[in-house]
């Protein structure tokens, strides 16, 4: 308790730095602990103190609460405003939810994929994970730049290197297109597959089935991916399995 009361004490005398740093340790320390709602309430007035004296980490959070509605009402407009905040001093998560908002679009937000590239690229820059993938996916789809297979694959590539498994299901899946990089785009498939990527698994269930990408035609490898695939929730899987069944039961050779 002595060490609350001292927090509190340095919000009412303290500097502006130590206010937002004292505002913020409570907000973490009354968040995480066992209170009651009121105490949920309570976390998020210190942390808008610390935000307004100046911390980008509380701005940041600021935005999360406001863009989940976790201990708030959700209002993404709110949420924008502090991710901005956060994101103009140089914070990649912010730059990095900021960007998705605006590349998926949210209720009142209309789309700007412009806009969200030139977040994702400043996060890249400080090698968020999140952002590499997002730049890849941009790259990719076309979004807010000229779709470049090679570009998507470098970015890709840097988010799969990181451990980001979506990264190494669309790295696969592009590089088994090409005839001189299949072998790399089935590894890469196979790592996401087997961190139980459903799309991964319907990748080379598919593959498999139709003797696609360099592999050989498999019925058995074919039914064991689409049966992982649909058992994580794959609805093209789950068609895929159905499908294969039925030719299996017809032709059982």
């Amino acid at each position: 308790m002595k060490g609350i009361e001292r927090l509190e004490e340095i919000i009412v005398n303290g500097t502006k730095l130590q206010r937002s740093a004292a505002a913020y340790q409570l907000y973490w320390n009354i968040r995480d602990g066992k209170g009651a709602s009121s105490d949920k309430r309570r976390s998020m007035k210190y942390l808008r103190v610390a935000a307004e004296n100046g911390s980008v980490d509380a701005m940041y959070q600021m935005g999360w609460h406001y863009g989940t509605g976790t201990f708030v009402g959700k209002n993404i407009v709110k949420a924008i405003d502090w991710y901005r905040k956060a994101a103009d001093k140089g914070d990649a998560w912010a730059q990095v939810d900021l960007g998705q908002i605006y590349l998926d679009g949210e209720r009142g937000v209309d789309k700007d994929y412009i806009q969200a590239v030139r977040l994702f690229r400043k996060a890249a820059r400080k090698s968020d994970v999140l952002a590499f993938y997002d730049l890849g996916l941009c790259y990719d789809l076309g979004k807010g730049v000229r779709q470049s297979d090679r570009l998507a694959c470098k970015f890709y590539s840097k988010a799969a290197l990181c451990g980001h498994v979506a990264a190494m299901c669309n790295l696969g899946a592009i590089l088994a297109n090409y005839d001189a990089s299949q072998r790399d785009g089935i590894l890469w498939t196979r790592r996401a597959a087997l961190r139980g990527d459903d799309k991964a698994q319907h990748n080379l269930g598919e593959w498999y089935a139709n003797g696609e990408c360099g592999l050989k035609k498999s019925r058995s490898l074919a039914l064991k991916w689409l049966k992982m695939s649909a058992r994580n929730g794959n609805k093209k899987a789950a068609k895929s399995l159905a499908r294969l069944t039925a030719l299996q039961l017809r032709n059982p050779v």
